[in-house]
């Protein structure tokens, strides 16, 4: 196995961990790209596509891949993110959390999605959609029920993302084509309808 800490020439700078400015530190972003490609050999996280690569949390650089699915689509369920340490290159912490589709037959089409959407478009005033994309998508109910103030599904669906001029978005199974849930923006607030997958040590993203 790789020891990553080696890819980099350690200089021995000893940097404050408060420093947030990814320059002071000696692994620079391509540096930490370069280790994620060789993470993704070493693991054989074939099929996984790197869609971030970030120093939010200050010393460290933190590396995300999504399961892409035989559509092209990603799936943020199926995921692994590693923590690589900005200071020598070795790799602090490494998570895998995989939650694959029961479906992913794309049997409603992008114009069907916008049809069905409607009834919720014109409780929202009427708003234009503005852009679609298919998605993997955990459902939200809460939008069904006034004594319900949040309720999220236990599963995943491959669903059209039906985004509003506002930039709310309202989510069609895209097999069923029933609504699975949706976001909302009002003025001033936003209001999130939907969940992040969760993995030990790291936070809402």
């Amino acid at each position: 196995m790789t020891n990553y800490a080696d890819m980099h020439d350690n200089d021995d700078t000893i940097l404050d961990g408060e420093n947030t400015d990814p320059s002071a530190y000696p692994v620079t972003k391509g540096e930490a790209l370069a280790l994620a490609d060789q993470i993704a050999k070493d693991y054989q996280l074939d099929g996984y596509q790197l869609v971030e690569c970030s120093n939010d949390i200050p010393a460290t650089w933190l590396l995300l891949w999504h399961k892409q699915l035989d559509n092209g689509v990603l799936n943020p369920y199926d995921m692994v993110t590693v923590t690589v340490d900005a200071r020598d290159g070795s790799v602090m912490l490494m998570n895998r959390n995989k939650e694959t589709l029961d479906e992913a037959d794309v049997v409603v089409t992008e114009t069907g999605a916008i049809r069905r959407s409607q009834p919720l478009r014109q409780e929202l005033g009427g708003l234009a959609v503005s852009s679609t994309e298919l998605t993997v998508f955990r459902p939200n109910f809460y939008w069904e029920s006034t004594e319900v103030a949040y309720q999220e599904a236990d599963f995943i669906r491959l669903a059209w993302r039906v985004t509003l001029e506002d930039g709310s978005a309202i989510y069609i199974d895209a097999r069923t084509g029933e609504t699975l849930g949706e976001i909302r923006r009002y003025p001033c607030v936003r209001v999130l309808c939907v969940l992040y997958p969760m993995w030990p040590g790291a936070g809402l993203r």
